[in-house]
């Protein structure tokens, strides 16, 4: 962990390593000068709990499904929960899901838009082994306002699309001639306000 550190501190703060994971895990202290002077600590546990995804940056829509993603290791069931506030308040998502599944099909609230959301996964038998997103992610929403049912669009003539969207920065926009099976382009990339 260290070589050598003052002992007269009398402690030390230990970023433990993804990759160690255990049930029989020990920390051993020695004394620099003599290393037969040393002493060993109980034997305690390291879990491993990550979210992977969302982990910050990402554009989830708002009203869709969006797959929630972790690492676990030594964890059974967790708790799955959002925040739309940065962390200030926190809503369920899930709770008592197999840790091992790996992922969530989170049904991401219709109506939520936010720039500040992350999302928190907690071990369902011990709250203190968690991860919440490392940065914040967005939730966004997109509706198309016009066309609606019953407009009439007329070949070779100009019909203006509007739509309505919180939290994207541009939108690309497509038309099809057959109810979506197939998609042409109109537009690549295009400021979405």
């Amino acid at each position: 962990i260290v070589s050598s550190i003052a002992a007269s501190l009398g402690e030390y703060s230990w970023n433990v390593p993804s990759t160690a994971h255990s049930t029989q895990a020990v920390i051993r202290i020695t004394y620099v000068e003599d290393p037969t002077f040393s002493d060993l600590s109980d034997i305690f546990k390291i879990k491993l709990l990550q979210v992977s995804s969302p982990n910050g940056g990402e554009v989830l829509q708002s009203g869709a499904i969006a797959k929630i993603k972790w690492s676990s290791q030594l964890v059974n069931n967790i708790n799955i929960y959002y925040s739309s506030d940065g962390g200030a308040n926190w809503h369920a998502v899930a709770s008592g899901i197999n840790a091992s599944s790996g992922s969530y099909d989170w049904n991401v609230p219709a109506g939520v838009t936010t720039s500040n959301a992350f999302v928190k996964v907690v071990d369902a038998s011990d709250s203190r082994i968690s991860d919440t997103s490392d940065a914040s992610f967005t939730i966004g929403a997109l509706t198309v306002t016009a066309p609606v049912t019953g407009d009439i669009m007329q070949a070779g003539k100009t019909f203006t699309i509007k739509w309505s969207n919180n939290g994207l920065a541009n939108v690309k926009i497509e038309y099809s001639t057959d109810n979506g099976t197939n998609w042409k382009e109109i537009i690549a990339s295009i400021a979405a306000d």
